[in-house]
């Protein structure tokens, strides 16, 4: 059979094995140098589909060796064309999800989420993205929505374990704790405080009962605390003096740098203060920088440091350290149910009173 010559190119779509058959190429031409093959370049009656596969065939059997085994940039891109496919069904059945498990997910995410934060005591919004494959959005309104139900403590960046030593809490949490311990520590505290002194009341729960405690002297009251500032407002004989700065609203508080810059102003004969915790070898710690900073630097002003904490402090350690035991001069406690407990702390502590505590608070 003759094959005619043809003037226009075959359609791109060509089967290129069955023009070996039609024109005769010799055995292991590169499949690219054969001619393009179309059924309708066959002449009249010839374009049967068994042609196809005869002239597949045999272009199978005369060019085995190149057929086989391609040349290595062909063999690469075909590496790559599988890569990307693969990696591509992948993703989408790693994305995938029912409609059930859309509904069920956020629940046991959220679970999952307050379970991490309390074995890992704190977490970021980034990590627990990555952990559970969600936007960082998600990871914020599901923290959100733990931090309202109580189950966690909502940070800037994160989030922290309710018991966490970096959590602070708020003045309404702090005012309601031992506050039969901390009344009778403030009723010593205002025993030792004479007509015309310069005290400084920190931001704390306990020295707020000093401050309602108080009699209306002739004295100078320094403090940063909001609360405080309310309750010693009526008291007319009383020099009350408030040290400004930024005020923190959970711990209703002034600090910065213009509440330091104020304290430089006077000489504090008298400081009290509390604290989260009380450590034999590090000294007294605070939950807030900012606090604690500022405590730091009003033992440095004062004459005398009077720390008050009931026992429950003992042998805690907060995030933030600010004062070694060396220097305070007074600790006011209540007794520990093993008293032994206090014997270190004596050789570091100038003085150290126990100050009973009420039958209903042990």
């Amino acid at each position: 059979m003759k094959i005619p010559a043809f003037a226009h190119p075959a359609p791109p779509h060509a089967n290129r094995f069955a023009a070996a058959y039609c024109f005769r190429q010799a055995p292991g031409t590169p499949i690219r140098q054969i001619p393009t093959f179309h059924p309708a370049h066959l002449p009249k009656g010839t374009n049967d589909p068994v042609i196809h596969f005869v002239s597949v065939a045999y272009r199978i059997s005369t060019s085995r060796q190149t057929c086989r085994k391609p040349d290595v940039d062909t063999r690469i891109r075909i590496g790559k064309y599988w890569f990307f496919l693969y990696f591509f069904l992948f993703f989408l059945i790693s994305r995938w999800r029912s409609p059930f498990d859309r509904a069920v997910i956020p629940q046991q995410r959220q679970r999952n989420i307050v379970e991490t934060i309390h074995a890992q005591g704190a977490a970021r919004t980034i990590d627990l993205a990555e952990r559970f494959s969600v936007t960082v959005e998600t990871i914020r309104r599901d923290l959100e929505i733990l931090h309202s139900e109580g189950l966690l403590v909502r940070t800037h960046g994160g989030a922290i374990a309710i018991d966490h030593p970096t959590r602070q809490q708020t003045a309404g949490e702090r005012q309601i704790q031992n506050l039969a311990r901390k009344r009778a520590l403030a009723r010593r505290a205002v025993e030792m405080i004479q007509p015309r002194d310069i005290v400084f009341l920190d931001a704390s729960s306990t020295t707020l009962q000093i401050a309602e405690q108080l009699p209306d002297l002739e004295l100078t009251v320094l403090t940063n605390s909001l609360d405080a500032l309310e309750v010693l407002a009526t008291r007319t004989d009383i020099n009350l003096v408030g040290t400004g700065g930024h005020l923190v609203s959970d711990s209703r508080a002034f600090v910065g740098h213009v509440a330091i810059a104020t304290l430089r102003r006077y000489h504090i004969q008298k400081f009290f203060f509390s604290g989260n915790g009380i450590d034999l070898k590090r000294g007294i710690s605070e939950t807030s920088e900012e606090q604690a900073g500022l405590k730091a630097e009003v033992l440095r002003l004062a004459e005398e440091a009077i720390f008050l904490s009931d026992d429950s402090k003992l042998n805690h350690r907060a995030a933030f350290f600010f004062a070694q035991l060396e220097q305070v001069d007074c600790w006011l406690t209540t007794p520990p149910q093993d008293p032994r407990l206090l014997d270190p702390y004596r050789n570091k502590i100038r003085r150290i009173e126990l100050v009973p505590a009420p039958p209903d608070t042990k």
